[in-house]
């Protein structure tokens, strides 16, 4: 059975890799002031140190935060009912011909992001951009290196040895 051409982008997206090392940002209209402290952070901090190439004047990748309710199925945050929830979300909206992400959106829920810690919503940034470059989410109990790819955002605001081991390999 042939695949769809749209089968695994956008809400049904795995974690791809990135096409190349040159990992272009664009934030969309709107981002919020903590959004962009938030991304700019991932960018210099986290990818730029790597092999990779983080600069904002593209698309491959873009920021954007709003308070979601309901994008792709997914409970997001109220602070009203703050159990299992998601506060934000990277999804591939295309891919190349080797099936590499040529372009995602990372989405960052605004009113959490309003209402917690910059180390917080830096955190999330790093785990978001960690999925837009390939990173799968990593073990909650590792010692001392797991970085800010565990499922539960950590409070950690940068990539383990190991992760930036796997991107400096890939790219």
């Amino acid at each position: 059975m042939a695949l769809k051409p749209n089968a695994g982008l956008g809400c049904d997206s795995p974690v791809y890799q990135a096409d190349n090392y040159y990992h272009q940002f664009q934030y969309a209209p709107g981002l919020s002031a903590q959004g962009q402290n938030a991304a700019d952070h991932a960018r210099n901090n986290v990818v730029s140190p790597t092999d990779m190439d983080a600069p904002l004047n593209g698309s491959d990748v873009i920021v954007r935060d709003d308070d979601y309710t309901n994008v792709c199925g997914y409970n997001w945050w109220d602070p009203e009912d703050i159990g299992d929830t998601t506060i934000g979300l990277y999804t591939c909206e295309q891919r190349t011909t080797a099936g590499a992400c040529d372009s995602a959106i990372i989405r960052l829920e605004e009113t959490w992001g309003a209402q917690t810690t910059g180390d917080m919503r830096r955190s999330l940034a790093c785990h978001e951009v960690g999925h837009s470059v390939g990173l799968q989410h990593r073990a909650e109990n590792l010692p001392n290196g797991h970085g800010c790819m565990p499922a539960i955002i950590n409070g950690r605001q940068n990539w383990s040895t190991h992760d930036r081991v796997h991107v400096n390999f890939a790219y």
